[in-house]
């Protein structure tokens, strides 16, 4: 099973590869941020393996990004499975201290949210990843303070952060991403044919994120369509490697405001989730 560590890793890691390489394609399956986009353990180990060897060709420049990327990297190796909250102490620990060596560096804000983030603590995940765009200012930044508003249940503010995101980089290899945080939007604001039509577009330009797939099951299950959410459903779980049980647990949930994650789950149990 993936531990909490896992997706904040992941998570940190792939929407950061592109800003550092520049020869990351997302449709290379050998490719770091294909890799880490399918979330699975050996996904990620096989990812990390190749991220270590970027590193060694990487510009100096990049060394304080990449060694945030190889301490999550540590923390996985090191099994603290048992002890989720040891990593996101570990994680907020090494943004504070990034922070305090460059106050403006925006990837320091984005470990601190991204931490923030599995542990269910809005108001400061929000926070901090309006410091990251008040720091970078790129369409990346946009994006994870989108996706925050959404799951946060703010859905008009995080489309107005995805329209900035989208209209700063329209061509954006990670624009699937984008779409996925736009479904989340749409699904909080109870628009679920419009979150259906935007985790569609986000598979058809990446098929292999189970996040999206998840997303479309929860959309299509609000939509009375109890066969289409099952497919997308069992089409997350096979992407993941997880289990039903594991879904309803998911940290992710306890960020999502007490109705959102109502909604949602009430969309995964027509798909099959009990």
């Amino acid at each position: 099973a993936l531990s909490l560590q896992d997706e904040a890793a992941r998570r940190i890691v792939a929407a950061t590869l592109q800003v550092l390489f520049t020869c990351i394609s997302t449709d290379d399956p050998e490719s770091p941020l294909f890799l880490f986009n399918q979330g699975t353990q050996e996904s990620n180990a096989k990812a990390l393996t190749l991220l270590r060897k970027e590193v060694k060709r990487a510009p100096a420049e990049s060394g304080p990004l990449i060694a945030i990327s190889l301490a999550l990297d540590d923390a996985l190796r090191e099994g603290w499975v048992d002890s989720p909250s040891e990593t996101v102490a570990e994680m907020l620990r090494r943004a504070s201290e990034c922070l305090r060596l460059r106050p403006l560096y925006w990837v320091c804000h984005q470990v601190a949210g991204t931490a923030f983030l599995v542990t269910g603590q809005r108001e400061k995940m929000v926070n901090a990843f309006e410091q990251m765009v008040a720091g970078n200012g790129l369409p990346v930044a946009y994006w994870y303070l989108g996706d925050a508003l959404a799951l946060a249940g703010r859905p008009e503010e995080a489309i107005d952060s995805l329209k900035e995101a989208m209209r700063w980089a329209p061509d954006d290899r990670q624009i699937f991403l984008w779409l996925l945080a736009k479904a989340k939007a749409h699904f909080a604001a109870e628009r679920y044919a419009d979150a259906r039509d935007s985790a569609l577009r986000s598979i058809e330009l990446f098929p292999h994120y189970w996040w999206t797939h998840q997303v479309l099951a929860a959309s299509y299950g609000q939509l009375g369509l109890s066969d289409e959410a099952r497919v997308a459903l069992n089409e997350s779980l096979r992407l993941k490697s997880t289990t039903l049980e594991q879904v309803s647990t998911s940290p992710y949930l306890s960020t999502m405001d007490t109705g959102h994650r109502g909604r949602y789950v009430a969309g995964l149990s027509i798909a099959g989730m009990e």
